[in-house]
């Protein structure tokens, strides 16, 4: 009797103990999550990235091409009323850095940035002569 009863606690040790490193790997694989999310898109004549930047303000975002890279950084900020007490905090200031390299060159000076209800559309034309000709 006191065999089985070691062996359920025992049993239930190690599912409690894998239960914790569950969590801890959720926990970490969650803090590793890339910020901000981003679809890149490519038709026949440009790139199109999309950037989910909610609570950001415009001002904040940077946008940089040098080599076939695109740069997107930022931070957000928040203002907190001076003498408020706090009851909850969720949000929070949030740096971001995202930087992605593209196959074809880029036609620089026709790039097109765009910032609307928290995402950030960035058009980036493809040079004319990486383009595919069709015959």
């Amino acid at each position: 009797m006191l065999g089985l009863l070691s062996n359920q606690i025992d049993r239930w040790l190690n599912f409690e103990n894998a239960l914790e490193h569950a969590n801890h790997f959720i926990e970490e694989s969650h803090t590793e999550t890339l910020f901000p999310t981003v679809n890149l898109y490519e038709e026949s004549d440009k790139y199109l990235a999309q950037f989910e930047l909610p609570g950001f303000q415009k001002k904040d975002i940077n946008v940089e091409v040098k080599d076939n890279k695109l740069r997107v950084h930022g931070q957000r900020r928040l203002d907190y009323p001076d003498k408020a007490r706090a009851h909850q905090l969720e949000r929070s200031a949030k740096a971001f850095n995202r930087t992605m390299k593209l196959e074809k060159a880029l036609s620089s000076s026709k790039i097109e940035a765009e910032y609307e209800d928290g995402v950030l559309t960035i058009t980036l034309p493809i040079k004319q002569s990486e383009k595919t000709k069709k015959f």
